[in-house]
């Protein structure tokens, strides 16, 4: 069965080889087990086990041994490796880089992307997107918001609008706000969901 090139960058060959790539290379001191990198992108161990095996032998990613854990990372910088991280960045990007700048703001329950990006992520067709729209769910400061739209902003060398939105006003039964109602059948990249065990 043929797969079709994604959206965001049709140079690659799916969506799960630029989230796996994305991963790596925007972490590039980290290593990952197969269940981390699996955990982390979304897909069970075996797809991202045939992923992991494809980018290894083709040298697009490190592995390593211990024991029985098998543990990927990035390949050591070089002109191609560099040329790539960027290609990503600005593709693949956006859900790694909002989700590190989301993880550790206190009383945060849920983030995503909206909009242009999210809908080629998704699979639309369409121009590249020229800006990225981030909610933040939950008790967000101003300063917060503010803090991850500017650093955002300067990775992803794209504009990112950063819209919170109260807990109560986005889980409503019957939402009457006119912006949570137009993001319903909008497309949505969820990049950061708090577990209902840490609320």
């Amino acid at each position: 069965m043929r797969v079709e090139a994604p959206s965001l960058l049709p140079l690659l060959r799916s969506r799960l080889q630029g989230d796996v790539l994305a991963l790596l290379y925007l972490h590039p001191d980290q290593e990952y087990t197969l269940t981390d990198a699996a955990q982390a992108v979304g897909v069970n161990v075996k797809a991202l086990h045939v992923e992991a095996n494809r980018l290894v032998s083709s040298g697009f990613a490190v592995e390593r041994r211990v024991g029985v854990a098998r543990l990927l990372r990035a390949p050591d910088p070089s002109p191609l490796v560099n040329a790539l991280r960027d290609l990503l960045t600005l593709s693949y990007g956006p859900a790694t880089v909002i989700h590190d700048l989301v993880v550790d703001i206190d009383g945060l329950e849920l983030a995503f992307i909206y909009g242009s990006w999210a809908a080629r992520y998704l699979g639309e067709r369409g121009p590249v997107p020229q800006d990225i729209d981030v909610a933040l769910i939950g008790r967000v400061s101003a300063d917060d918001g503010d803090r991850v739209a500017q650093e955002a902003q300067r990775l992803l060398q794209k504009s990112v609008d950063v819209r919170r939105i109260p807990t109560d006003v986005w889980r409503s039964a019957e939402p009457t706000n006119p912006f949570v109602l137009s993001l319903q059948d909008r497309p949505k990249v969820t990049v950061f969901e708090r577990e209902e065990s840490e609320l």
